[in-house]
């Protein structure tokens, strides 16, 4: 399990000039992504509104776990800033969408679905100061869903991590875990058709063609200079797809073509 809330991961204490947050439906190389920007000093983007990350970080400072307004989560932001921003001023955080919106323990009793959706979306807008956006999508869904399988099954959200056991093919997981894909997309989509602030779009398959590229549009994006951004791909993690993902889904194509 990674520890985003571990001390040898904090900053000497900088003021915040600038924060971007890489939003996506998981499984989209978030962290891959991430990994290189820290390198390159720009914010150290982990997952900090993950569960565990959030229960350390209270146990570390003395907050609030869990969150029930707006003033507990300005209070959480309050606390993680200086703590994780790098000198240049700049502040990154990896939030996957339903952690965004699992976030608080109680939203307004009278509002509606979609009213607490928006709701949320305005909470994003101004949770972090000056922000920038990177949303990240994955253009076959089901390697999304398959991914995202054998990664809940093993514990190994990344290649750093150990596989705690090995994985067996459910279609009927699959599928369930499909039509959640899809639906974290459209919500995903739906944020940031919402989000006027400074923003870029990406798919995980042009990360794995033009790694180094993206992480240049980044860098231009938030103006900042880095000078030499070569060779990045292959100083973070390796991948996790095997043999076993393609096999898995030519195996679910076959019986969902069964069934239709």
């Amino acid at each position: 399990m990674r520890l985003d809330h571990h001390p040898r991961f904090d900053q000497p204490t900088v003021k915040t000039q600038k924060t971007y947050v890489i939003f996506s439906s998981g499984r989209t190389g978030s962290t891959w992504l991430g990994l290189g920007l820290h390198k390159l000093g720009l914010g150290i983007p982990m997952e900090y509104f993950n569960t565990t990350q959030r229960r350390g970080f209270s146990e570390r400072l003395n907050i609030p776990e869990s969150f029930h307004n707006e003033q507990d989560l300005a209070q959480y932001v309050q606390e993680v800033l200086p703590l994780r921003t790098t000198k240049n001023g700049v502040f990154g955080a990896s939030i996957h969408m339903y952690q965004w919106m699992t976030l608080f323990e109680s939203i307004p009793n009278n509002l509606k679905k979609q009213a607490r959706v928006d709701w949320l979306i305005q909470v994003l807008k101004n949770a972090f100061p000056n922000p920038y956006f990177i949303f990240l999508y994955r253009n076959d869904l089901l390697m999304q869903a398959i991914s995202m399988n054998i990664a809940r099954q093993t514990d190994a959200w990344s290649s750093s991590l150990e596989q705690l056991k090995e994985p067996k093919y459910s279609y009927v997981q699959i599928k369930n875990t499909l039509d959640r894909v899809v639906h974290a997309v459209g919500l995903c989509k739906y944020v940031q058709s919402q989000i006027s602030a400074p923003q870029c779009t990406f798919v995980y398959e042009d990360l794995e063609q033009n790694y180094d590229q993206i992480i240049k549009q980044i860098i231009t994006m938030l103006d900042i200079f880095i000078d030499d951004t070569k060779g990045l791909s292959t100083q973070t993690i390796k991948k996790q797809r095997t043999s076993r993902n393609d096999l898995w889904k030519q195996r679910f194509l076959k019986e969902h073509q069964a069934k239709s």
